[in-house]
């Protein structure tokens, strides 16, 4: 790459300055000019798209590193599979649905990086309700003028916005209130919600609207659904993984990964939703010590960066004790799948469009099949 862009600069001015002296400090702007009309980053000259391209798909996987290759090779297909499909260019949004269904129309190759995604999605939804669910705890708290004993600051927010969320996905209907409901009960109206399973590779897909991809669109839309949508979240994390034959499908280890520290599966999901299981607490006992599980995660983070750097207090609230104590605003974010710069490269290089998938795009298409193909050793 750095041979091409070479020739590409060798007869600007710029290259010339360069030669002479490597240290050069000013550079006008008419041999800015000319070096910018030479290397056009929107219009990539082809023997640098062959070279980007065979970095991204390589027509032959480096032995030694199969795993990241293929990985790579199969996400980068992907994307180009679904453009090719949806005849326009492809979104984060897509990529999370492909991955959610049931039963999928995909080529066998891309499976794994179809599980990797939904396994993403699943850390994803809970990231984005627990992230949520400390937004709204920081605006009650900053509600108030003084501090806040956290019973009262987490009863406020489940009394006011438990119904919302779970009106949202239809688990209640309008006018009907969780007050009363137990957490049996609830988990009754899940699984009544949920059809169409179908176990792959030791996940569970179904073809029902309850699912990860509408928690989180329900909770980035009007963060006040996380109340009612925090116990879906996790109880669907256990259900998606409800083999749990960590032997024969090792990466189901994903969902538990960083253990306590980041709420896992088998760490945390798993041991508290088995005490409610054989507890059976009413559901606003249970979501009010999930915001509070919020709470304590933000601050366990906090804490662990000032352990490193003490004068770096990120954290947005106060407490001492049971109190609480508004510090600073906060807004729930989530994670980056990077789904959106990859496609960007895509059409960056000119495989992907508004209208999907261009000729150099079928081109890459089928080399990415080679290549996984190569990797499993079908060619």
């Amino acid at each position: 790459m750095a041979s091409f862009f070479e020739s590409l600069i060798q007869g600007t001015e710029f290259y010339r300055l360069i030669k002479a002296n490597p240290n050069v400090t000013e550079i006008s702007r008419s041999v800015l000019d000319e070096l910018g009309n030479a290397i056009q980053i929107d219009n990539i000259q082809e023997g640098e798209l062959s070279l980007l391209l065979n970095a991204l798909v390589p027509i032959k996987p480096h032995e030694k590193a199969i795993a990241k290759e293929s990985s790579r090779i199969s996400f980068y297909t992907l994307l180009l599979e679904l453009a090719q499909r949806i005849k326009r260019l492809p979104t984060e949004e897509d990529v999370f649905i492909a991955s959610l269904k049931a039963i999928s129309d995909l080529p066998d190759p891309l499976s794994v990086i179809l599980d990797g995604f939904l396994l993403y999605r699943i850390r994803d939804s809970l990231a984005v309700l627990h992230e949520a669910a400390l937004e709204l705890v920081c605006s009650e708290l900053n509600s108030r003028d003084a501090a806040s004993h956290e019973h009262d600051v987490v009863g406020t927010l489940v009394a006011e916005m438990l119904d919302i969320g779970l009106q949202k996905i239809g688990l209640m209907a309008a006018g009907e209130s969780a007050g009363e409901l137990v957490w049996s009960e609830f988990v009754s109206r899940v699984d009544s919600h949920i059809s169409g399973e179908a176990s792959i590779r030791g996940l569970l897909r179904w073809d029902s609207i309850i699912d990860e991809n509408q928690i989180v669109t329900a909770t980035v839309a009007r963060k006040e659904n996380c109340v009612g949508l925090l116990p879906v979240a996790w109880y669907l994390c256990r259900k998606r993984a409800e083999d749990q034959d960590y032997e024969k499908y090792p990466h189901l280890e994903l969902l538990s990964r960083n253990g306590g520290a980041r709420i896992g599966l088998k760490h945390v999901v798993l041991p508290e939703l088995q005490k409610w299981d054989d507890s059976d607490p009413l559901l606003q006992d249970v979501v009010g010590w999930l915001i509070k599980r919020s709470v304590d995660q933000h601050l366990r983070i906090a804490w662990s960066r000032m352990f490193t750097e003490m004068d770096r207090d990120v954290s947005v609230l106060l407490t001492d004790g049971n109190m609480w104590m508004f510090r600073k605003v906060f807004f729930g974010g989530r994670t980056d799948s990077r789904i959106r710069v990859a496609i960007g490269w895509l059409r960056q290089l000119g495989l992907v469009g508004k209208s999907g998938i261009t000729d150099k795009g079928m081109d890459a298409l089928q080399r990415g099949y080679h290549a996984l193909a190569t990797v499993g050793g079908e060619a």
